[in-house]
This record gives structure tokens, sequence and C-alpha cells, in this order.
């Protein structure tokens, strides 16, 4: 399914004027600290709002946003202003984003929000929720992403890459550093109980199919001999 998508103006002058605000801090002052993350969160709000927005139709039955509607989003968000973006840097379009997806995944998810979602209610559960800054909403959507029990079994055994803390954001983000699970000689180990079990299963499987089988049949028999006393 292909959708149009188009930033409305509206959303992109709120996101203008609260990434001026946040240049607009120029000390390392608390007050400049919490400043520029209120503008941030402003910025969050407006783009999960849309997000939130899209519905169905704009998500993929895995939980992404679909490739089109991404593709023209990121793009409105570091567009210039002339050409109807909201001239975002790219680093800082690439962390709104990807954060801002957490996020509405979750709160469609989770917390009941649907098409008709404004910015406003967006910051009422963010208060709710008790975020109040960026590294508050990477916590809570980001870092607690939702895996599989496949998945999580399998990062168990083979492993995964680490999340480090940038000290300076406070954000979380994949290390280079794989953390490994079992050893070699237990992941052979893990792979050979692993091909043993399935022979197993698909053993017993075929057994119960048979069984069932032959009690089908007998079944059978035994109405077709009924049936023939009965005529």
């Amino acid at each position: 399914m292909t959708i149009n998508f188009e930033m409305d103006t509206m959303v992109a002058a709120n996101i203008i004027t609260a990434e001026r605000n946040i240049k607009s801090f120029k000390d390392d002052t608390k007050e400049s600290a919490e400043g520029i993350q209120r503008n941030k969160l402003t910025v969050y709000c407006e783009i999960t709002a849309v997000l939130v927005g899209l519905g169905d139709d704009g998500w993929s039955k895995s939980g992404r946003v679909r490739s089109t509607i991404a593709k023209s989003f990121k793009e409105a968000l570091i567009n210039d202003v002339e050409d109807g973006g909201a001239a975002v840097s790219k680093a800082s379009a690439k962390r709104y984003w990807e954060n801002s997806v957490a996020a509405a995944r979750g709160i469609r998810r989770d917390h009941g929000l649907g098409q008709n979602t404004t910015p406003d209610a967006v910051s009422e559960l963010f208060q709710d929720l008790q975020i109040s800054k960026e590294a508050h909403i990477v916590r809570e959507f980001v870092n607690n992403r939702e895996v599989s029990a496949a998945r999580a079994l399998a990062e168990k055994v083979v492993g995964k890459f680490k999340l480090d803390r940038d000290n300076h954001t406070g954000l979380f983000n994949k290390s280079g550093t794989f953390v490994e699970g079992l050893d070699d000689d237990g992941l052979a180990e893990f792979e050979d109980a692993i091909r043993e079990l399935k022979a197993v299963r698909a053993a017993q499987r075929a057994e119960a199919d048979a069984t069932a089988a032959a009690a089908a049949a007998e079944t059978a028999t035994v109405n077709e001999t009924l049936d023939a006393l009965e005529a």
C-alpha cells in the first residue's frame, strides 16, 4: 500500500520554532539545559503525534512506518524552510525520527491513542510517564524494545550488541561491542541439542499422525459395521 505523505505546515512551523529556541540557549546553566529539553520534547510530541495518527494504514504489521511515509517524513525534517521542511540537521533528524518511531509504536501498542492524537495528548502522556527529557523517551520506548521469545533466546545463546550510554546526550546507542552468549563449545553443544530435539519432535508428530490416522480408520470400520447391522 502506497500512502502519500506531506508534513503539515503547522507541524513544520512548531518544529522550526522549537529548534530555533534550542539554538538560542548558549550557556551551561540548569535553566538552559531544561529549556533545551523542553523544546526537544516539543519536537518529539509533534512528530510522535503525526506517527500515531497515521493509523494502521501507515504502519506495517511488523510495527514499522511504511517506507514511502518514512522517506517523505525524514526528507521533510531536513529540507529547507523554503521547501516546506523543518530545516533540522541530519544528525538531529535521525535521532528525532528513530526515537519518535519507537515512542509512537509503544503508544499505539500500550496506551490507546489513535488517529486523532494531538501533540498535547502525547505531551500529557509523557507527563504521566514522567518523561521530561529526551533520555527518558529512550528509557521508556527505545531500550525497552519488545522482542519475541525466539529472539530473546537467540540473543541469550549467541549474543547481542551492547548498548553504550552517551554521557553528553544521555542516550543509549548500539556499540561496536558484541557480547557473546555461550562459548564456542557451548554453542556447538546447543546446536547439536537443537538438531536432536527437532528430530525427536518430528518423530513424535509423525507417530501422533499415524495414531490419529489409525484411530480414524478404526472408527470408520466400526461405523460401517454398525451401518451394515442396522440395514
